[in-house]
């Protein structure tokens, strides 16, 4: 998944420079008379760019499936269908405090703190939004969520048993 990261940050960063490259070249050229070495440069940076483009595709391939049917739905229905709902309800949670998203969904908020402080997810406030505490802990509000509804299922297992 790093590599992977990596790899699509590389690819961006060397497609900009050749966009740069290209256009610095066309605008020469055009600027002033017609240069040999600036149209060797023109050309090297098109074929790498053309070079470089299927693997940005290939790492950007969910992103751009995910576009093209958003694009047909637009254009056969006029709006764009969401195709799963229940990530804009994990949006939502992110907005809400941790004291108001214990209670919407019945969990102790007392154990759930224990499990992030074991975790290693300080909570200054009960107040702050699910935002703020994995801003301030340098985490993603999502997988603090995660652990809380982790922890919730892991509670009522053991209380099955």
């Amino acid at each position: 998944m790093q590599t992977e990261t990596f790899l699509k940050v590389v690819v961006i960063l060397v497609m900009l420079i050749l966009m740069l490259t290209l256009s610095s070249t066309a605008f020469i050229t055009f600027d002033r008379a017609y240069n040999q070495n600036i149209m060797r440069y023109h050309v090297i940076a098109g074929v790498l760019v053309m070079t470089i483009l299927p693997v940005h595709i290939y790492l950007r391939r969910e992103k751009l499936k995910k576009l093209l049917k958003e694009f047909f739905s637009i254009v056969t229905t006029g709006g764009a269908k969401q195709p799963c709902t229940n990530h804009a309800h994990l949006k939502t949670f992110k907005q809400r405090s941790l004291r108001e998203l214990c209670e919407g969904l019945n969990i102790c908020i007392d154990s759930a703190g224990e499990f992030l402080d074991r975790k290693g997810i300080v909570i200054y406030n009960l107040e702050h939004t699910l935002e703020k505490i994995a801003n301030d802990n340098k985490n993603d509000p999502l997988k603090i969520f995660a652990l809380i509804s982790e922890n919730q299922i892991r509670i009522q297992k053991d209380d099955h048993v």
